[in-house]
């Protein structure tokens, strides 16, 4: 966070109309602090809530420290959530799925020959329809 003393002397920088790279040298800043000072997104004192945060009526905020958890080593606040699932009981294997006519995956070969039948059935859909457009190009004429 920078100086309020900091923030008021790019401010008043910028209101004589000095080039913010200028500012910057003069107050001691990175050019990226004296650009977000001229847009306005600069903060004094104490961080705030971003816009619209609201506590939960009647829940109070958790205000329990950070520490470490001797269980996996987490910064964490105690009780940690992590070792608490991992000492849950494993949970029991699914059931194999029973084979089903709608699950069916036929072999490959069967599968090859399916889309060679596409495959012809089309080419021969498109002869016809070149055959179609030849004749209606020779009775044109």
């Amino acid at each position: 966070m920078i100086a309020a003393s900091k923030v008021h002397e790019v401010e008043t920088l910028l209101r004589a109309k000095y080039p913010q790279r200028e500012v910057a040298r003069r107050a001691g800043v990175s050019r990226t602090t004296v650009a977000n000072i001229a847009a306005g997104r600069s903060r004094r004192g104490p961080r705030q809530r971003y816009e619209g945060a609201e506590v939960l009526p009647g829940v109070e905020p958790d205000r329990r420290p950070f520490e470490r958890c001797a269980g996996c080593g987490g910064k964490v606040k105690l009780p940690c959530a992590l070792c608490a699932v991992r000492a849950l009981p494993p949970s029991p294997a699914p059931e194999p799925a029973a084979e089903h006519e709608e699950h069916y995956l036929p072999p490959p070969a069967e599968i090859a020959r399916w889309y060679e039948s596409q495959r012809s059935a089309r080419l021969a859909a498109t002869r016809q329809a070149a055959k179609r457009q030849r004749r209606l190009i020779e009775l044109e004429r």
